[in-house]
Order: structure tokens, then C-alpha cells, then sequence
């Protein structure tokens, strides 16, 4: 699934598996798996995968955030990633706007 989502969001400046990053200044995407589950059963086994993936932008700049979000957003979704709920923050610990978003992702179980 990283792999996968690395591949989506490469033309994407800054992007890394994990949290937040403390050493980078400016905006910055994250993500990380949160669940993963088997689905759609038949004979007795599961024939699919669903990834709940979260994806986090962060910066100090709220235009450069926004436009940054609503990119991956739509590579995400161009690449049959279902949008599933959004949050919008200001982190007054770090002083970043904090933009995150889940997406459900179903793959094939011989993936």
C-alpha cells in the first residue's frame, strides 16, 4: 500500500510515510495505514483487502495547504481511492495548518 500511494503522490514535493516531520519548514504531506481489514468472502476466504488510509498536509501557508490537499485528493481519487471524511485544524503547538483526510482503498487479496 505505500508503495502504492508513493507512486499516486510522486510529483507531490515532501511526501512521507509517518507523522508529522519537526525537521521540515515547509508544506508537507503524510500518511499512514490506520486499518486493514479482509472483505467480500466466498468459500470460505477472503478475495479483497480494504486499506483505511489517512493522508495529512501540513504547512504555515493555509493557500499553499488547501491547494496541496485538494491535489491529492483528486490523484487519490483518480486512482480509486473513496474519500470518506476531511478535518481541518490549526495546530497551535507547531503553528501548522493541519489538513487531514481518510480514504478507503479496495484491493485484490493476491495483491
Amino acid at each position: 500500500m505505500e508503495d502504492e500511494i508513493y507512486r499516486i503522490l510522486q510529483d507531490i514535493n515532501n511526501v512521507h510515510e509517518g507523522w508529522f516531520r519537526e525537521d521540515i519548514n515547509e508544506t508537507h504531506v503524510t500518511f499512514f495505514t490506520y486499518h486493514t481489514s479482509p472483505i467480500n468472502f466466498s468459500n470460505c476466504d477472503y478475495e479483497n483487502i480494504n486499506n483505511s488510509v489517512q493522508i495529512d498536509v501540513w504547512g504555515t501557508d493555509v493557500e499553499e495547504v488547501r491547494k496541496t490537499e485538494k491535489e491529492v485528493k483528486k490523484l487519490l481519487k483518480e486512482n480509486e481511492f473513496i474519500w470518506i471524511e476531511s478535518n481541518r485544524d490549526f495546530e497551535t503547538d507547531t503553528g501548522l495548518f493541519h489538513y487531514s483526510d481518510r480514504f478507503n482503498y479496495l484491493a485484490d487479496a493476491d495483491d
